[in-house]
């Protein structure tokens, strides 16, 4: 058994929401190969996984067990500016609406948001499971929800199955003028001035 199960199987038999210190669970673990520097990487990975909740230095709570799936869409998604936020969830895999609705960007083009109520087509994103209600929390803060964007629960369709999972929906059902609904949301392309330059060079050339 891995030393991260044992310590698992440990905590799994504390009271829940009540405090323990990581010295009180070493204790419990003295007869068992696993050091101090081991039992702290475990904890922590532990608090990753909704396991427990590291409260501060030393100190954890056994938390209730929590899980949700999450669809992202946007700036959220693997090597967009704000993945970091949702680094600590585990990626599913890729997935895509079942419903059909519709996505537009903003008007500085930074970030999409999804309108609920037009059926234009099925969204392409990623599926993540999140094991933290305290991560859950910073994506509604980090998403202005339930002020700018909702979060409701949908069907998506994964590489495994159906499965339901919460999404974003922008607060608002308004058209979008001079722009057409898109069913993916892509990095925006960098602008290449060499490429350009040559590009403008090689016009400007004459042959005799």
């Amino acid at each position: 058994m891995r030393k991260i199960e044992v310590v698992k199987n440990n905590i799994q038999h504390l009271y829940k929401n009540k405090e323990y210190t990581f010295q009180f669970l070493r204790e419990r673990l003295k007869d068992t190969d696993i050091d101090a520097n081991t039992l702290r990487k475990s904890l922590h990975r532990l608090h990753d996984q909704g396991e427990i909740t590291i409260k501060k230095r030393g100190v954890f709570l056994r938390e209730e067990s929590f899980e949700i799936y999450i669809f992202i869409y946007g700036s959220l998604k693997k090597g967009f500016d704000n993945h970091h936020i949702i680094e600590k969830a585990t990626y599913i895999s890729k997935a895509k609406t079942v419903n059909k609705f519709a996505m537009y960007k903003n008007r500085k083009g930074d970030y999409p948001y999804l309108v609920k109520n037009q059926h234009i087509d099925n969204i392409n994103g990623e599926i993540y499971k999140i094991n933290r209600k305290d991560l859950l929390i910073k994506i509604d803060k980090f998403e202005d929800s339930p002020n700018y964007y909702q979060r409701e629960k949908i069907k998506i369709k994964t590489r495994s199955g159906i499965k339901t999972a919460y999404t974003y929906f922008y607060n608002s059902d308004m058209k979008i003028k001079n722009q057409n609904p898109m069913n993916e949301w892509k990095q925006s392309e960098k602008f290449d001035f060499n490429a350009y330059f040559d590009s403008v060079m090689n016009s400007n050339i004459t042959h005799a």
